[in-house]
């Protein structure tokens, strides 16, 4: 049997999360758009928003944002879709009339659905994994597919992903990924969102499911079978016929592949992948993973210490117009790490 809840594709950075989307925007039925930052650029300003239920204020502001919502992150295509609907679609009067956020997003992204054909949505945004109590609190029939992956493998994707942005012709994009690798901070980061997926795996067992980027490369078929029994749909082999490179290293690869499993092999230093197995070890044990020893330069470790405080004030600095205010961004994630093991 078919289902209708929507599908919120979830979890770490560099993760397999933009993949993931595509692979199931190919199946006939499930719509997956650019991502809808919603969570962490709308709902999470609710409090300063007030109440669309009762504020027309508040719902014509809500609805503002989200009219912009892919151009104040990625724009593109998605932007595009959205400026044509509002334009010749009844969008803003079904907006209008939506009565609170839930249906406010959901019209605003379903909408988008109905006019590809297609009768449910996906939205992949890997931050998410942090709102997945508000997710859950507005969409409680939500499918939630938390990705993740290798932290060795994620420092050398995150890394390098200012690489995509030079491809782009996006120098000050290039500039400011650059200004997000640290191997200390950045392993911070992935056991952050490790924990709150672990967390939300043990609580909501059957609304959760974990998607290893290294099984999703490693047996596509398999996997992708997995994903449809998980949100209800039948598997159609057209999904695994993906047409993308997302890869911030494999420049001429497409579509699903296996060679960013283990690159972290030739390109970290040992001393790098010793700092993120001695922060994540634990968590990768817990997530399957097999954890090999590395042998540091002890300098070298010192040298990424000194670092850390600039490198933090850096990165968010480098970040802050993408994200919203640096108090809440920082509560969630420390919240994260606060969380028993």
């Amino acid at each position: 049997m078919t289902s209708t809840a929507p599908v919120f594709v979830v979890g770490t950075p560099r993760s397999g999360t933009t993949l993931t989307s595509r692979v199931l925007r190919r199946h006939s039925r499930l719509f997956a758009g650019g991502a809808a930052d919603f969570f962490e650029d709308i709902y999470a300003r609710r409090g300063a928003i007030a109440d669309p239920r009762t504020d027309l204020g508040a719902r014509e502001e809500v609805i503002e944002r989200l009219r912009t919502l892919y151009r104040r992150r990625s724009g593109g295509q998605s932007q595009e879709r959205i400026d044509r609907l509002f334009t010749r679609t009844d969008l803003l009067d079904r907006l209008r009339r939506a009565p609170g956020y839930a249906e406010l997003f959901a019209t605003f992204v379903a909408s988008q659905a109905q006019d590809a054909g297609k009768p449910r949505w996906v939205n992949h945004v890997p931050k998410d994994v942090f709102h997945l109590d508000d997710v859950f609190a507005l969409f409680p029939d939500a499918r939630i597919v938390i990705c993740a992956r290798h932290v060795l493998d994620f420092l050398v994707s995150y890394r390098d992903q200012f690489r995509r942005a030079q491809r782009r012709a996006a120098p000050a994009n290039a500039d400011r990924l650059r200004k997000l690798y640290h191997p200390i901070g950045t392993s911070i980061l992935w056991r952050a969102s490790v924990r709150v997926a672990l967390d939300a795996i043990a609580r909501w067992p059957a609304r959760v499911m974990l998607n290893r980027y290294e099984d999703l490369v490693s047996d596509p078929a398999r996997q992708v079978a997995r994903l449809c029994a998980f949100v209800g749909e039948a598997f159609e082999p057209d999904m695994l016929r993906v047409d993308m490179n997302n890869s911030s290293r494999a420049v001429d690869a497409q579509g699903i592949f296996v060679s960013s499993v283990g690159q972290w092999r030739s390109a970290l230093s040992e001393t790098e992948a010793w700092l993120a197995l001695t922060l994540c070890g634990d968590a990768l044990r817990r997530l399957g993973y097999a954890v090999e020893p590395v042998r540091p330069r002890w300098s070298e470790v010192g040298g990424w210490a000194g670092t850390l405080p600039v490198y933090a004030i850096s990165a968010m600095r480098a970040n802050a117009d993408r994200r919203g205010p640096n108090m809440r961004y920082l509560a969630r994630r420390l919240a994260a790490l606060a969380r028993a093991k």
